[in-house]
């Protein structure tokens, strides 16, 4: 059994708390407004990660940390908020207690630059040119410079429940782009949770095991 927080408790973040509390795992969810009752799997932290004030009394002992976050609106502002002040009060929260959990940082394909019907893969280079995903493409390299076994997913097109945009897309018939060929990378947020779950799986195995975290690709 691993301790698990979870920062950022949205659709995708409840389900895997429960998803890992099945597997045995003890979880906390840090939500700004935590739901009033829940099945009692999850243990509740209530904080705003931009204040540090907030963060003065969560427990820092945990051995992998989600964070899966979203900015309250498209704004730079917005971005830098979670993406720059939060993650960095939450770093100095950890580094000053000692503690080094296992992190796995929740990003986005927007933090690929390319915009000239490229194909893009986990090795092409990402020099994003707009502000926010700069500031997000600035804190996963944060993570990844803070230690090389930190996993970085990036996530394309999330759909599901919730998520009705392609739904309303489809319902409008739009027409398809055949010349150029168009193409796009679509995820059912179901399988998002799998893959997170997976990773975390294997992240808490590979030192016991004996085999080097360092050098695991961001997918």
């Amino acid at each position: 059994m691993a301790k698990i927080l979870i920062i950022g408790c949205g659709a995708i973040g409840t389900q895997l708390a429960h998803v890992l509390a099945a597997n045995g795992h003890q979880v906390t969810g840090l939500k700004r407004n935590p739901p009033k009752s829940d099945t009692g799997e999850i243990d509740y932290f209530t904080a705003d990660i931009t204040s540090p004030a907030d963060l003065k009394d969560l427990p820092t002992d945990f051995d992998a940390l989600y964070f899966i976050v979203s900015p309250d609106g498209r704004s730079e502002e917005s971005y830098r908020n979670i993406y720059e002040s939060g993650l960095n009060n939450l770093l100095n929260k950890f580094s000053l207690a000692g503690s080094k959990p296992h992190w796995i940082f929740v990003s986005s394909t927007s933090v690929y630059g390319q915009s000239q019907g490229d194909w893009v893969d986990e090795d092409s280079i990402a020099q994003p040119e707009n502000a926010t995903s700069k500031l997000i493409r600035q804190a996963e390299q944060k993570l990844i410079e803070l230690d090389k076994g930190n996993i970085v997913v990036r996530f394309s097109g999330i759909y599901g429940p919730g998520r009705e945009y392609l739904l309303r897309m489809a319902m409008q018939a739009p027409a398809i782009q055949k010349s150029p060929p168009y193409f796009t990378n679509r995820i059912h947020q179901q399988d998002c949770i799998g893959v997170l779950a997976f990773l975390l799986e294997r992240r808490l195995i590979l030192p016991q095991c004996g085999k080097s975290c360092h050098g695991w690709p961001n997918i």
